[in-house]
């Protein structure tokens, strides 16, 4: 071993030396000696971090490759050169790392597969997790790969581990899996069943395989991320091959919660079909004691699901159900309800479990799919490929296209080639290589997003991803009404995916934010509880507006005057944010026919509050912040007037504004 010589011999500055020069030679000795070893010392990934691998552009091929096959079998060096690389803190040095780490992890496709093939214990799995699937090695190649390269190395990665996977590492390997899906919301659900998984025969029985082996847990976020992507390309003619990939899997089925959010009826059906007779028991109860409490949003998916359990059933079931007080006292609930939708749902749902026994006569029907127990175990996994982007059938995504299409060339803002949400998120990750602009990003965000308020199953699915990058956003150019349009953004996405506000308000407690971000969130949580509620503040961007043109090349936006009030009200210019508490004048307010925040309100309100009793300390500003925060509460709750819980809301409102009376933060009214 010739370490000790490397150590005082090379240097980044030496990367030039000739191979005539001795010092070349020791080098490539050193090289050509310890990548045959087994395992490395300390002492050793020391010298090949610190004084080999900045040299690593100039010495010769083979040798490159060498280094590459070590990395790959060697996860502590691999940990040890991330480590260095955050150390260095920006030196041009790091370039010749990254573009290293990079071609370790693009070209040594066997690198997860050998270091799972290492691993002993639970520690030593979970750090082989945080580097590859937690995002510490993603965090390190950021500035030079976006996220959907990364995904692209992952997926190369994670289907050679699948398809070479031992049977002693098939556990791990399935909480490899499962930790990849959580990785990247969006794409990793596509990748792994779509460019994977359902990829061959092969694929699919090492994936079957796998599950079988692995944790519960483990098992529980694979399946319903199976659920996730299927939902996306179910169609009639798909369900046969549908049912037995889930069949062969041994997926047992799905709680009602989970039922609910697929948003596939025909894959509710085929789930149904496939779930033992105790499954769909469990599944009922669950969605006879929802269906008791009919609330607006989900009322239509939980009275289809009854509508397909209940036709499961055996007519004797049925009966002994029907006398059940659950659903007597759910039928009561209903019926009392003035919404004539509910009443209709409640009897016709009644007819069905009583077996026509209750007599009322109308026409109204709820509609569901028809599939029954294939004979044939065949999968055709060609149909099970996208034809489009999220579209669960094909009819519905062309229509989508054609209803795109002519809204973005009957206006004039249809200067981009962006119409599916999926290629958006694409371009806010690719940062400095995308064509657009940050704001103008933005302006499309919300042009697009509103566009698609009818398609659900589209911005359901990105949403998580798309509210995750816009409020992590930062005008770093400085780039002028980025901060209006940022808000407008996050709005668009909360109108149309009310039920996302969960993932706003993790990202404002957990996320690391600056202040600015922070006022931006409580912004637009605001002003999206006043949009449900039907009430029309005109800085914010409604879909009759997105005909505007983005302005480019330093042009005047034609929406600034609609813009410039927010501006004003949320961020001043130069850094200083501030919020101004106003009442809002009658002529900044319309009211609609709908109100869709009495579904959510509880949801925006009291994770709020809640944050506030645990208590915020954001230091100088933190005053300032609370401020803000109490403007946003105060606007949440006036808007959730009339609610079922508004009694409790103005408790909690009181004990908010005591603690902040002690804190001395000025109330302003």
């Amino acid at each position: 071993m010739v370490v000790g010589k490397i150590v005082n011999t090379t240097h980044v500055s030496d990367a030039h030396l000739s191979l005539t020069d001795s010092k070349s030679f020791e080098l490539l000795e050193f090289l050509n000696n310890i990548a045959d070893e087994q395992s490395l010392e300390l002492r050793d990934i020391t010298t090949l971090v610190k004084h080999t691998l900045p040299l690593y552009p100039s010495i010769p091929v083979g040798f490159r490759e060498k280094l590459k096959r070590l990395v790959s079998k060697s996860l502590p060096l691999l940990n040890h050169i991330i480590g260095f690389v955050a150390s260095l803190k920006g030196s041009p040095e790091t370039e010749i790392y990254k573009t290293f780490l990079i071609d370790v992890a693009s070209e040594e496709i066997n690198c997860l597969f050998n270091y799972l093939g290492a691993v002993r214990n639970a520690v030593e799995l979970r750090l082989v997790q945080s580097v590859f699937m937690g995002s510490k090695l993603y965090n390190c190649l950021a500035t030079s790969l976006s996220v959907t390269d990364y995904m692209a190395i992952l997926k190369n990665q994670v289907q050679f581990a699948l398809l070479r996977g031992c049977s002693q590492k098939l556990k791990s390997l399935g909480e490899l899996l499962s930790a990849f899906l959580s990785f990247h919301p969006a794409y990793a659900c596509d990748v792994l069943f779509g460019e994977i998984v359902l990829q061959s025969s092969l694929s699919l029985e090492c994936f079957t395989q796998t599950l079988k082996a692995t944790s519960r847990l483990a098992q529980s976020r694979l399946y319903r991320g199976l659920t996730r992507f299927l939902s996306k390309v179910s169609n009639e003619s798909n369900s046969t091959s549908i049912y037995n990939v889930l069949e062969k899997t041994g997926f047992a089925g799905s709680n009602y919660r989970e039922l609910i959010e697929l948003k596939a009826p025909i894959l509710r059906r085929v789930i149904i079909t496939l779930e033992c007779h105790g499954t769909r028991i469990a599944c009922y109860e669950g969605l006879i004691d929802a269906f008791g409490k009919h609330e607006p949003a989900h009322d239509a998916d939980v009275c289809q699901l009854l509508v397909m359990i209940l036709q499961s059933f055996s007519q004797e079931t049925k009966e002994l159900l029907s006398h059940q007080e659950r659903f007597l006292n759910a039928v009561t609930a209903r019926l009392s309800s003035q919404d004539t939708l509910i009443r209709e749902r409640t009897m016709f749902i009644g007819k069905l479990l009583t077996n026509g026994k209750l007599s009322f006569d109308s026409p109204f029907q709820i509609h569901t799919p028809s599939f029954n127990k294939p004979e044939s175990e065949a999968i055709n996994l060609e149909s099970l490929k996208p034809s489009g982007e999220l579209s669960s059938n094909k009819k519905d995504h062309q229509l989508e296209r054609k209803i795109n299409s002519l809204k973005l060339s009957e206006g004039t803002a249809s200067n981009h080639s962006i119409f599916f949400l999926k290629d958006l998120l694409n371009e806010f990750n690719k940062t400095s290589k995308s064509r657009y602009g940050l704001t103008e990003l933005l302006e499309i965000t919300v042009s697009l997003v509103r566009q698609k308020k009818d398609f659900k199953t589209e911005v359901d699915f990105y949403a998580d991803s798309l509210i995750s990058t816009l409020s992590t956003l930062s005008n770093s150019f400085e780039e002028q009404n980025f901060e209006e349009w940022k808000t407008n953004a996050i709005v668009s996405i909360l109108v149309t995916a009310p039920h996302k506000v969960f993932t706003l308000i993790k990202v404002l407690f957990e996320a690391d934010l600056s202040l600015q971000q922070r006022m931006s969130i409580l912004s637009s949580l605001a002003l999206a509880a006043r949009e449900l509620r039907g009430l029309n503040d005109q800085m914010i961007v409604k879909l009759e507006d997105c005909s505007w043109k983005p302005p480019k090349n330093g042009s005047t936006a034609q929406l600034s005057n609609k813009t410039q009030k927010l501006v004003k009200d949320t961020v001043l210019q130069e850094g200083t944010v501030t919020w101004k508490s106003r009442k809002l004048s009658k002529d900044l307010e319309k009211r609609t026919n709908e109100n869709r925040f009495q579904a959510v309100a509880a949801k925006f309100f009291f994770p709020l509050a809640h944050g506030w009793l645990n208590g915020i300390d954001l230091g100088p500003y933190d005053k300032m912040f609370k401020q803000h925060y109490l403007t946003t509460l105060r606007l949440i709750l006036s808007a959730a007037d009339p609610h079922s819980e508004l009694n409790q809301m103005c408790e909690m409102m009181l004990l908010v504004m005591k603690s902040a009376e002690e804190q001395d933060i000025i109330i302003q009214t």
